[in-house]
């Protein structure tokens, strides 16, 4: 696991490039413009695929901005299909976050830090409007580690011919568990910033 959320690794199949395509093409289907989150009868992933490669990403039913877009190269040869993958964000979400968080401290650290260095503002008043983004930011690389090493898994399986398995219960679990983290720092940091305005 790397600091960045970008992840780049190889599968080797011993099969050929046509049998691998037809491979992902079974667990791959076009992108829709509307998707109904009820419904169930869909491939796991959503993208293009050519005799080049694939652009893909896992379809789910809920938000997440930090699901990985996936892209595959094949390299073919006589032993075989090896797929050069690599996971990464989205430009738009990259460029949101350097942007939202350049903003906020350029602003925060000025104010909050030195207004508490100096006596003006209270310390803890002003620590989680430095700290709050730092740890929102953790809990979204989290989730695109989560995903990332989820769709590995899964585009291993497909690719060497496995049965695509997985635990629903778990996933689901993991799921909730980083969406209530991020509900709860959200509304700790809005509550702190409520108390500044406040008082």
């Amino acid at each position: 696991m790397q600091l960045l959320p970008r992840d780049t690794f190889t599968i080797q199949s011993h099969k050929s490039l046509p049998e691998v395509i037809r491979q992902l093409k079974a667990h791959i289907e076009a992108p829709k413009v509307i998707r109904w989150n009820f419904s169930d009868n869909h491939a796991p992933y959503e993208g293009t695929i050519s005799s080049s490669g694939f652009e893909i990403r896992r379809i789910i039913n809920y938000r997440n901005s930090f699901l990985p877009n996936i892209r595959g190269r094949f390299d073919s040869s006589s032993a075989g299909t090896q797929i050069r993958i690599t996971m990464g964000l989205h430009p738009f979400v990259i460029a949101f976050l350097l942007f939202w968080y350049s903003v906020w401290y350029s602003v925060s650290i000025p104010h909050f830090l030195f207004g508490a260095f100096s006596g003006d503002l209270d310390t803890w008043l002003a620590l989680p409007f430095v700290v709050m983004p730092i740890v929102l930011l953790f809990l979204f690389w989290c989730w695109f580690w989560y995903e990332a090493h989820r769709s590995r898994q899964e585009l291993e399986q497909i690719i060497l011919g496995e049965v695509l398995w997985e635990s629903a219960l778990v996933n689901l679990a993991r799921s909730r568990t980083l969406k209530m983290l991020a509900i709860i720092t959200i509304v700790i940091w809005n509550a702190v910033f409520l108390y500044f305005l406040v008082g």
